[in-house]
This record gives structure tokens, C-alpha cells and sequence, in this order.
């Protein structure tokens, strides 16, 4: 069965950072089914706010084809594809929801990708085919539940009040979502003095960046100006920097001018003092450091993340222990991991309530990152 220009579907289209209610519902055609899909896979979380994707419509074949956009991968911090593979696959989250949420199951055929192939230095063209998504349509139409959070989740950066702790229930549920994925394992690092651990190895993460020139510089292209006009990149309101502390860290990482000791101070203290202080901190190691395991860390990340933002739960990732090989390796000996680290981010309830009005991350335009034809 085929969408056909005779159907006409009900689609909640709530504008980005409102509440979902029945009053935010537009109708509108066939046709613009996938691109709405389209829209939410859009909003997923992705390293550094890159936006890593491409998506490929096809109307007359009811499927979506995700494709890795090599231009936004990070070569210092991510040279392997790995953490741009993970965004990709908290895209596909976000299609499944919003596909069920329109009435349509999907089924998805992945491309059996390697290392060598999501590479930033890997040859060949610009653009590398991840995913084929059919979308068919189901029986009954039942919205999913996780769909209104779709539009209004976001990383929180702030600090977290460490004397109000996560329900052990809601634990116990991201536990159990990581159990879909055969090859992944959840962790959850409480603990005062194990999340104290998880700092400093966070703190010697960020020495390393800061030390390094081809670190730094990459920070340097994606920590902007609070009024950088891009679609792309994390301006400094996400950090709650000021406008002159922002446009100063950003030219300071890309060389062009000395960064001072409190610039640089302030910031591995903010990241060392935000693990420390949180709720708990979880981790997901995965069997195999694959493309397909990345994409199913991914994937389980924003089922996560949503679920927490159902429940009124802040997260926020921190990618430096696992981005730095030897930070790395010290975290999964000091927490006895064994297998590779996938990701890492942090719960809790935001302390500072003026901090849950910083702004959403940028997106690109739509238009941006749907492949022309």
C-alpha cells in the first residue's frame, strides 16, 4: 500500500521549543509526509552541532536515503567517523518516532560500512549512503510517545543540583532501552567519588584539547560567537558564556589571538565541575568499535535522551574521555569496561532555573541537508 495523493493525513507539527498540544496540529498532503519525517530526523543531537546528514526523498517509493555528509566530520577529535555515525543514528530514532507517529511502520536496510569508509580522509565522494528507509503504512495509526519531545528536547550545559537525584525507575528504563541493541551495554557511574574520577579523567581530556593546535583549532570552527550567523556550531549562550567571553574562547581556539588563563581556566572547570556535581553519569560501551555499532549507540542515545526529556530530566554529552585514545582507555580500566566506550553524558535537574532559557542549538535550513536532485 502506497501514500497516494488521495490521503490525507493529520501531522502535529509543534514549532521547535513549544509545548505539544492539539492546537499546534496542521493538516496537510501526502506529499509532504517524508519531508516532515525529514524535519524531525533534523533536530536529533549531533557532535559538536555538525549536522553530519543528508537525506535523499523519494515520494514514489515512500523511503528516505541517509547518507553521512564526510564535510562535517570532525578529522582532530573524530578522525574514524565515529561520533558523526552516532549522530546519524540518533537521527534514524527520530524517524522511527515521528514515521510511527504518522501512521507508517518502517524498515530499514543498512550499508555495511567500515572504518576505512567513514573516515574523514577516506577517499571517494563527498557524500557516503548510510541507510534505506522504507516507510509503510501500519494497520492503526497511534502516535508515539516520545514524539512531542522530538521538538523541544535539548542539551543542557548547565550545572546539575547534585542533592536531587534521578528516580531509580528512570535508570532502570534507560537500562532497559540499551537492551534492544545486542551489542551495546549501559553504565551508570553515581557514585561522589566515582563521578569525581570521571572529572578529573574529563579535565585531563580537556588539557589535551587545549594543548593540542589541531584540537583546539577544530573547537575553534564549531564554539562560535553568540551572533555567528550559521545554521551550524554550538554559540557560546550554550556554554552561558557572555557575548565577549564567547567571541573571545572562539578566536583564542582558532589562534588568532592568546587565549588567557582564566579563558582557558574557565572552561575545563566548567566541563570537570558539571560531572562532578551531576545526578549520576551513564555510559554506553558497545561489543564491536564498528560504523553499525555507532549508528546503534546512535540510535538507543536519543531514545534516551527524549525519555529523559519526557520525564523533566537534563542531559548533556561530553565526548573529550571519549575522543582522546588514552583518557579513554583510563576510563574503562578505572570503571572495569571492557568493551570500547561509545558515549558518555551526564543527568540531572538543572540547578540555576534561568539556565533552562538558553536557547536551542542552530539548525541549517531544512532545504540544506535534503539532497537536490
Amino acid at each position: 500500500m502506497n501514500i497516494t495523493q488521495s490521503q490525507r493525513i493529520f501531522i502535529p507539527a509543534p514549532q521547535r521549543g513549544t509545548p505539544h498540544t492539539a492546537e499546534t496540529a496542521r493538516a496537510i498532503t501526502p506529499q509532504d509526509v517524508l519531508r516532515h519525517i525529514c524535519e524531525a530526523a533534523h533536530l536529533a543531537p549531533s557532535t559538536h552541532n555538525t549536522q553530519p546528514w543528508q537525506f535523499d526523498i523519494d515520494d514514489g517509493a515512500n523511503s528516505i536515503d541517509i547518507y553521512l555528509d564526510r564535510t562535517y566530520i570532525l578529522s582532530a577529535s573524530d578522525p574514524h567517523g565515529k561520533q558523526a555515525m552516532i549522530s546519524i543514528g540518533a537521527c534514524i530514532a527520530n524517524i522511527e518516532i515521528a514515521a510511527q507517529t504518522l501512521g507508517f511502520t518502517t524498515s530499514i536496510q543498512y550499508e555495511p560500512l567500515t572504518k576505512e569508509m567513514t573516515a574523514a580522509n577516506a577517499s571517494g565522494e563527498r557524500y557516503r549512503h548510510v541507510a534505506h528507509i522504507h516507510m509503510q503504512p501500519a494497520a492503526q495509526r497511534r502516535e508515539h510517545t516520545l514524539y512531542p519531545y522530538v521538538w523541544t528536547r535539548r542539551v543542557h550545559r548547565a550545572e546539575y543540583d547534585e542533592h536531587t537525584p534521578v528516580p531509580t525507575t528512570l535508570i532502570d528504563l534507560l537500562g532497559s532501552l540499551t537492551q534492544q541493541e545486542a551489542c551495546l551495554s549501559f553504565h551508570l557511574v553515581s557514585e561522589k567519588q566515582q563521578r569525581r574520577i570521571l572529572a578529573e579523567l574529563q579535565s585531563q581530556a580537556d588539557a589535551y584539547v587545549l594543548n593540542s593546535r589541531e584540537f583546539s583549532r577544530e573547537l575553534g570552527d564549531w564554539v562560535l560567537p553568540n551572533d555567528a550567523p550559521t545554521g551550524r556550531g554550538i554559540p557560546g549562550h550554550g556554554f552561558g558564556l557572555q557575548d565577549a567571553e564567547a567571541h573571545r574562547l572562539h578566536r583564542g581556539f582558532l589562534g588568532e589571538i592568546p587565549l588567557q588563563p582564566e579563558d582557558t581556566l574557565k572552561f575545563s572547570l566548567a566541563a570537570k565541575q558539571a560531572l562532578e556535581k551531576s545526578s549520576g553519569v551513564c555510559l554506553i560501551a558497545g561489543t564491536k568499535d564498528t560504523p553499525a555499532t555507532w549508528i546503534a549507540t546512535g540510535r538507543i542515545l536519543e531514545y534516551m535522551l527524549l525519555t529523559l526529556e519526557q520525564h523533566g530530566v537534563s542531559a548533556s554529552i561530553h565526548a573529550g574521555i571519549i575522543e582522546v585514545p588514552l583518557i579513554h582507555r583510563m576510563c574503562q580500566l578505572s570503571f572495569d569496561i571492557t568493551d570500547p566506550l561509545m558515549t558518555l553524558f551526564r543527568i540531572g535537574y538543572v540547578k540555576d532555573k534561568k539556565d533552562y532559557a538558553r536557547p536551542h542549538s542552530p539548525r541549517a535550513i531544512l532545504s540544506d541537508v535534503i539532497r537536490k536532485k
